[in-house]
C-alpha cells in the first residue's frame, strides 16, 4: 500500500521508542563500535551476551581461536565465499509495485523463502485486497555494463497463501507487531520465466548470525529504485525481544529490504523502519534539529538508526500463527522445506551448511564428543595455569569454557565447561582430568535420567506404583478417566465439597484446596494493584517447552521464549517419543498457573490460578526449553544455561517440574538464583521417596503433593528439605487422546504440585511489589521472605507429616494477606552450610550408574559391575562396597542375599541427595 504519513509515523514512534528502551546498550555498543574501528577493542569484547558470543563462534566451523582470530578481523579481511552468498541473496530480492486500476500507487521491497512464497513488510501487503493487485519485479538493476537488465514479472496470489502480522502490537495476539506478509507467487510468468529460478533465502531460526558491533548488508530498493546494496560500515548495535537495530547508514523508504550479517553472509532482519530522532515530547526532528512535519520526505529526517525485525522471530511466528486448513498445507511444506536446510541438505541457492566446529577436526574422525564439568583447584597460579594450558593438559580439548562467566563467586567463578573429542570413556578420562593438580573435580556431564526417567523400572525394582502418570485419555482408545476419579474421590473433602458448588467444578478441586481468593463465579479480591503487577513480572518455566494446545497456548510470551536444547528462539515441544508418553509435560504443568477455559474440549472445566474467571490470564509465561521429554536430561548444561539465562534476564519467579541427581553446576546455579532474588520453585520428586535436585538445594523452595482428600500422596518424594505441600494427585491437565485430539484428563505428581506454588509466588510478589525494595537490603532476602509468609500462613489441618511434607498446604488467601516478615528476622538459606561438598569420582560415577539404571532388579554384587547396562569401574564399585558396608540397613538387606538389589539403593542414593 502507498504509505500515509500516519502509519509511517506510527511505525517510527514504535521504532523510536524501542531504541529508547535500549539506549543503554547501545550507547555501550557505539563505544565499542568506536574503539574497535580505531584497533583498541576487539568485536568479539563489545557484547554482553556471552551465550550469543559462543553460538555465533560455532557458525565458523573452525577451532574457537581461529573463529575468533577471523570475527576480530572481519573489517579488515573477509572470505571471498561471502561474495557467492550475497550474490544468490541478491538474486532473492524483487521490488513490489503496488497496482490500483492500472496506476502504480507504490513501492516496497521483498524476497523468496521457498515454496514459491515471498516475505515483506504488512505495511506493504497489509491485506489480500492490496496484495491481489501487487507484482514482483526481479532483475530491476543494472548489469556489468550499467544497463538495466530484463526484468522478470510474477503476479502475486494471495488466494493460494497469505499469513500477515499486523505492525502494531494487539495484546491477545502474541505473534502481532513483528509487521511481516509472507505471501505467494505464481510459479511461472507469461514469458515462461520459472520463479525457481532466483533461489530462496532460508530462515534460520538458530541464534548467533550477528553479534553487536558486526557489520550488516541491506539489499533493497529504495523507494522503488534500482536495486540497491549497502556495503558501507553499517554495523548492528543490539537486539530486542523482537526487533534488531543497526547503525542508519542506509537509504531510507526500503520497507521489507534484506538485512544480512556480513561475517556469516547469514539474513538476520527483515528491514521495516528507519529510526527518527525525536525530542523530549516524542515529536520527529528533522536534521536542522527543527520538528518534523508529516509531509517531509525521508531525506529531511534525522535518521539515527534502522530497525529490523529478527529472522527468529520470524521463522518462529511462521511456525505458529493460525492459518485456515487450506493454508496450513503450505506453510507445513515451507518448514519442512527449511528444517531439512538446517539439517544440511543441499539446494541450489544454499551450498553450505553450518556445522558445529568440533566436528571439522581432519584427526580422528572416530572420536566422539564429549562433556565434562570442571571445578578448578583453589590455587590461582594452578587456575590461571588452566587458562593458559588446558589444550596442553588434556589432549583433544575443543572448547574450555567458564560455566558462569559474569559470577564473581569464589565457586562458581572456578567451575569450567569442556568440550572434548575423544574416545576414551567418559568417567576414565574424567579420572585423567581430575589427576591433574589444577583440577578439584571432574565429572562427565552425561545424559541423566529425571525421576519420571526410572518410573519403568521403579514397579519392578522398588515395588512400588509408576512414578509421575501422563494424563490418561478421555476417548479414542482410551476410557474416560473421570469415572475413575470420581469414583476414587466422590467422599473426599474437596471433590466433595467442589460437587456442592458444581457437578463440573470437580475439575478444580485444587482452587478449594488451596482457598483461591477468587471463588467460583466471583470477580478478582486481589489487594492493590495487584492485577497490574503481574503484568511487570517476568515468569519463566524450565521443562520440555510449549505445544499449540489451547489450553495454554495463548498465555505464553512467544517473544521471548528459547530452546538451550536446539540453541534457537523458538521452545516448541518436539512432542518426542509419541502423544501419551511424557512429550507434552511442558503443557500440563504449564496449565495449572495460565490454563483458560471454554477452549471447545469436550470436558474441559478447569483454568490457572493465574488466570480470571473471564478466562483473562493475568500473567504471561515465558516457556525455555531443557529438556526433550520429562524422561531424560540430555546434558546438565542445558538446564542451568537456562536458569542462568532466566536470572540474568531478571526473572521473579521460574519454576521446574522434573529433577535429577544432584551436580556442583546445579548447586552454583541455584545459589545464583537465590542471591539475586529469583524464587525457584521445584518439584520435591516421585517416588524415591528423598528431595531430588535441584529441589534439594536451600535456596530454593521445594514442593511435595496431596490428594484431594487432604492427605499426602504416596508417590511423593518427602524430606526436611520440602518447604510446602500442594495438589498433586489427580489435578485435571490437558493432553492428547491416541489419535492426537486435544483432551483433558487426570494426572498425578509432584510436577502438578509445582505450578501451584510457583503462581502464588507470582500473586505474592505482585502483591508486595511496591514494598519489597523498601523492606529488604538484599535481593536473597525477598525469596526468604516468600518463604517464611509461605510457611506462616500454610493450612495446618491435615494429616501431613510436617517433618516431611513442609509446614502444611498452600493457602493462597492467607499468603497475599501475610505481612512481610522484616528483614532481622531472615536467615540466609546458605548460612553454615559451607562450600560445595567435593565427593569422591567414584561415589560419583556410583550414584550416576544407581541412579540411571535403579530399573534392574538385581545388581551385581559389590566389586563387580553394577548391571551389564552401565558397567561400573573398580573405583566406583570400590565406593559401592564401602557404603554397603556402611549402611546397616543395606548390609541386612544384602548379606543374606549377596548381592545389592535395587531396593537396596535407595538409602545409598539418599545420602548423596543430600548435598550438606
Amino acid at each position: 500500500m502507498k504509505l500515509t504519513p500516519q502509519t509511517r509515523f506510527a511505525i517510527g514512534d514504535a521504532a523510536a521508542s524501542n531504541y529508547k528502551d535500549n539506549l543503554r546498550n547501545i550507547n555501550h555498543v557505539i563505544v565499542g563500535i568506536d574503539k574497535n574501528r580505531r584497533g583498541e577493542l576487539n568485536l568479539s569484547d563489545i557484547t554482553n551476551d556471552r551465550e550469543r558470543l559462543k553460538l555465533r563462534i560455532s557458525r565458523e566451523a573452525m577451532p574457537v581461536e581461529k573463529a575468533l582470530e577471523r570475527i576480530n578481523g572481519i573489517n579488515n579481511f573477509q572470505d571471498t565465499v561471502v561474495l557467492q552468498k550475497l550474490e544468490r541473496l541478491c538474486r532473492t530480492v524483487c521490488r513490489i509495485s503496488l497496482i490500483s486500476n492500472g496506476i502504480t500507487e507504490g513501492y516496497g521491497t521483498g524476497f523468496l523463502i521457498g515454496n514459491n512464497l515471498l516475505i515483506t513488510n504488512h505495511h506493504v501487503l497489509p491485506d489480500v485486497d492490496t496484495a491481489t493487485g501487487a507484482i514482483a519485479e526481479f532483475n530491476y538493476e543494472l548489469d556489468d555494463n550499467n544497463q538495466v537488465k530484463k526484468t522478470s514479472v510474477f503476479r502475486i496470489l494471495p488466494q493460494q497463501f497469505f499469513m500477515t502480522s499486523e505492525y502494531k502490537k494487539i495484546a491477545d495476539d502474541p505473534f502481532s507487531g513483528l509487521d511481516f506478509t509472507i505471501v505467494a507467487v505464481e510459479e511461472k510468468n507469461t514469458d515462461g520465466n520459472s520463479l525457481s529460478d532466483f533461489g530462496f533465502t532460508k530462515l534460520d531460526k538458530g541464534l548467533g548470525k550477528i553479534i553487536e558491533g558486526e557489520n550488516c548488508v541491506v539489499i533493497q530498493h529504495p523507494q522503488g529504485q534500482l536495486k540497491k546494496v549497502v556495503l558501507k560500515d553499517i554495523r548492528m548495535l543490539t537486539l530486542a525481544e523482537n526487533t534488531l537495530v543497526y547503525e542508519s547508514d542506509t537509504l531510507p523508504g526500503s520497507s521489507g529490504s534484506m538485512v544480512i550479517g556480513l561475517g556469516t553472509g547469514e539474513l538476520v532482519a527483515l528491514h521495516h523502519s528507519g529510526v527518527p530522532r525525536t525530542d523530549d515530547q516524542g515529536n520527529w526532528l528533522r536534521k536542522d534539529g527543527s520538528v518534523a512535519g508529516q509531509n517531509d520526505g525521508d531525506d529531511l529526517i534525522d535518521w539515527i538508526g534502522n530497525e529490523g525485525i529478527r529472522v527468529s522471530r520470524l521463522a518462529q511466528a511462521v511456525q505458529n500463527i493460525p492459518l485456515a486448513p487450506e493454508m496450513d498445507k503450505v506453510r507445513k511444506q515451507l518448514i519442512k522445506l527449511h528444517e531439512d536446510i538446517i539439517k544440511g541438505s543441499k539446494t541450489e541457492n544454499q551450498k553450505t551448511t553450518i556445522m558445529d566446529p568440533v566436528t571439522t577436526s581432519s584427526k580422528a574422525e572416530s572420536k566422539t564428543i564429549q562433556y565434562f564439568e570442571v571445578l578448578l583447584s583453589d590455587d590461582k597460579r594452578y587456575q590461571k595455569d588452566w587458562i593458559s594450558k588446558n589444550k596442553e593438559l588434556v589432549s583433544g580439548i575443543v572448547k574450555s569454557e567458564r560455566l558462569f562467566p559474569s559470577s564473581t563467586n569464589d565457586i562458581s567463578s572456578r567451575l569450567y565447561y569442556l568440550t572434548v573429542k575423544s574416545d576414551v570413556e567418559p568417567w576414565t578420562l574424567a579420572r585423567e582430568i581430575e589427576s591433574l593438580p589444577h583440577v578439584a573435580s571432574c565429572t562427565p556431564d552425561i545424559p541423566l535420567a529425571t525421576d519420571a526417567g526410572i518410573e519403568a523400572a521403579q514397579k519392578k525394582t522398588f515395588g512400588i506404583d509408576a512414578s509421575e502418570r501422563a494424563a490418561e485419555g478421555l476417548f479414542g482408545k482410551k476410557k474416560s478417566s473421570e469415572e475413575k476419579f470420581i469414583d476414587n474421590w466422590k467422599d473426599s473433602k474437596w471433590v466433595s465439597a467442589a460437587s456442592k458448588i458444581n457437578k463440573d467444578f470437580i475439575r478444580q478441586w485444587n482452587w478449594l484446596a488451596i482457598n483461591h481468593p477468587l471463588k467460583p463465579g466471583g470477580i478478582p479480591s486481589y489487594q492493590n494493584n495487584v492485577i497490574e503487577n503481574l503484568k511487570k513480572l517476568k515468569f519463566v518455566q524450565l521443562d520440555t517447552g510449549y505445544s499449540s494446545h489451547p489450553k495454554i497456548y495463548k498465555s505464553y510470551d512467544l517473544a521471548q521464549d528459547l530452546d538451550f536444547i536446539s540453541d534457537d528462539a523458538d521452545a516448541m515441544d518436539e512432542l518426542d517419543g509419541g502423544i501419551l508418553r511424557q512429550p507434552g509435560h511442558g503443557t500440563r504443568t504449564a496449565s495449572l498457573t495460565l490454563g483458560v477455559k471454554d477452549i471447545g474440549i469436550q470436558l474441559d472445566g478447569n483454568q490457572g490460578i493465574l488466570t480470571d474467571n473471564s478466562s483473562v490470564p493475568l500473567a504471561a509465561l515465558i516457556p525455555y526449553r531443557v529438556s526433550k521429554s520429562v524422561i531424560l536430561i540430555q546434558r546438565g548444561k542445558e538446564m542451568v544455561d537456562a536458569a542462568s539465562h532466566a536470572v540474568r534476564n531478571n526473572a521473579d519467579v521460574m519454576f521446574m517440574c522434573m529433577g535429577s541427581i544432584p551436580r556442583d553446576m546445579f548447586d552454583v546455579v541455584a545459589r545464583e538464583a537465590y542471591e539475586q532474588g529469583v524464587i525457584w520453585v521445584c518439584a520435591a520428586g516421585n517416588q524415591v521417596r528423598f528431595v531430588i535436585a535441584p529441589a534439594c538445594y536451600p535456596g530454593t523452595i521445594a514442593v511435595a503433593a496431596m490428594n484431594p482428600d487432604d492427605k499426602e500422596w504416596d508417590g511423593s518424594c518427602r524430606g526436611e528439605a520440602v518447604d510446602i505441600s500442594a495438589p498433586g494427585e489427580d489435578c485435571y491437565v490437558p493432553g492428547w487422546d491416541d489419535d492426537g485430539n486435544y483432551i483433558m484428563s487426570y494426572g498425578s505428581g509432584t510436577s502438578y504440585a509445582t505450578p501451584h506454588i510457583a503462581s502464588a509466588a507470582m500473586l505474592w510478589k505482585a502483591t508486595n511489589l511496591d514494598n519489597l525494595s523498601k523492606e529488604y537490603e538484599f535481593k536473597w532476602q525477598i525469596v526468604e521472605a516468600f518463604r517464611q509468609c509461605l510457611k506462616d500462613s500454610a493450612r495446618k489441618d491435615t494429616t501431613l507429616d510436617t517433618t516431611k511434607f513442609g509446614a502444611g498446604v498452600l493457602d493462597l488467601d492467607k499468603l497475599l494477606k501475610a505481612k512481610l516478615p522484616k528483614k532481622e528476622k531472615l536467615t540466609h538459606a546458605y548460612t553454615g552450610k559451607g562450600l560445595i561438598p567435593i565427593r569422591d569420582l567414584g561415589e560419583r560415577e556410583m550414584a550416576h550408574a544407581v541412579w540411571n539404571n535403579a530399573g534392574n532388579a538385581n545388581a551385581a554384587a559389590a566389586g563387580e559391575s553394577f548391571s551389564n547396562a552401565a558397567p561400573m569401574s573398580k573405583y566406583a564399585a570400590e565406593a559401592l562396597k564401602v557404603l554397603v558396608r556402611n549402611n546397616a540397613a543395606v548390609r541386612s538387606a544384602t548379606e543374606s542375599a549377596k548381592v545389592v538389589t535395587g531396593a537396596a539403593m535407595l538409602p545409598i542414593l539418599e545420602s548423596y541427595f543430600k548435598p550438606y
